[in-house]
């Protein structure tokens, strides 16, 4: 911690308002659907569900009073500030926010979400047994980041063995990594007992250029990059289901599980190239729960970035929660609510 005069005694350098992923909304044509596969598949339990009152918010694309939706929470005992999962009904007849065919995983904006697995075999069985199709069977890759994490003398070499797949209902891309040893490929954390897949925790949103990205966090949210590494293996490529020989930088957001990927030898594509709305299927925003909610707004307003809407859908913590709307450079959408 350090005395920074932008932000106050004992703050953060790189998170200084606590930002976290709070809630994930999916918006799905066939609720029961998506229900089965996050209760069902992932084993996430339902804390709350029922139909959007009239007090909404004003963000284009909430919907009207009887909008059903449900909000679900891990099942293991993870810190209650994340992983949590809001499902929308989608409105009669909605495009996706990422159609296929159409929208790419090369393409910018919000791209997937990403859980883990205590094992990549058990999850990969898990899900054929039910009559799912990964986009491929587990695939291992090394991986080494390129920045060391604060007291590391260097980056360790680790690997994953993952899988994924487009979610059933609403068509969510969803990434599921397993850490594994790079000799063996057996789990580096091997824990019988515990649930079979984690929460859902982090998101990431592609681009071509990473600097109006890195801009817009640190001006909106103090946000910064804390790690970068780089990935150029066909096994990445077939788990994102990405074309051939792609290669794209990464890197994390501080204290926060949010990944961006540089894919920078594409065509230029326009910014956004598939913005998120709440009224199209898929992975469509993400809520943020901040510190200090006034001065982030102060921050947006004062660097010139749009609030898209006032209020907040439901949370765990209530209904009638005071929030705001706004848009990352690449389209996303975020709610953002303050810590009571």
């Amino acid at each position: 911690m350090s005395i920074d005069p932008m932000y106050g005694a004992d703050s953060d350098p790189v998170n200084p308002f606590n930002v976290e992923s709070y809630v994930f909304t999916i918006v799905t044509a066939e609720l029961e659907t998506s229900l089965q596969f996050y209760r069902d598949m992932l084993g996430y339990r339902v804390i709350a569900a029922g139909e959007l009152g009239q007090r909404l918010p004003t963000v284009a694309g909430a919907g009207a009073p009887g909008r059903r939706y449900i909000l679900l929470r891990p099942v293991e005992d993870f810190p209650t500030e994340r992983g949590l999962l809001r499902l929308l009904e989608a409105p009669k007849g909605a495009a996706a926010n990422r159609p296929r065919p159409g929208a790419a995983s090369v393409d910018g904006g919000l791209v997937c979400y990403q859980t883990t697995t205590r094992h990549w075999d058990e999850a990969y069985r898990h899900l054929i047994a039910r009559g799912l199709t990964p986009t491929s069977p587990p695939l291992f890759y090394p991986h080494r980041r390129i920045t060391p994490l604060p007291d590391e003398p260097a980056p360790p070499r680790t690997g994953s063995k993952s899988l994924s797949l487009y979610v059933p209902g609403g068509g969510e891309f969803l990434y599921i990594s397993c850490q594994v040893d790079p000799a063996s490929l057996e789990p580096v954390a091997s824990t019988p007992n515990r649930p079979l897949f984690g929460p859902i925790s982090a998101h990431v949103i592609g681009m071509r250029d990473r600097w109006p990205f890195l801009d817009f966090y640190d001006k909106a949210f103090g946000l910064k990059s804390i790690t970068e590494g780089y990935a150029g293996r066909e096994s990445i490529n077939r788990l994102c289901d990405l074309p051939r020989g792609t290669q794209f930088q990464y890197g994390f957001m501080a204290g926060m599980c949010m990944e961006w990927w540089e894919l920078r030898q594409f065509r230029p594509m326009p910014a956004p190239a598939w913005p998120t709305s709440l009224d199209k299927t898929g992975f469509a925003m993400t809520t943020f729960l901040v510190d200090d909610l006034a001065a982030i707004r102060d921050r947006l307003q004062a660097n010139g970035y749009a609030l898209l809407g006032q209020g907040a859908l439901p949370t765990p913590d209530g209904n009638d929660r005071e929030g705001f709307y706004v848009r990352g450079v690449e389209g996303e959408l975020y709610e953002v609510i303050g810590r009571d």
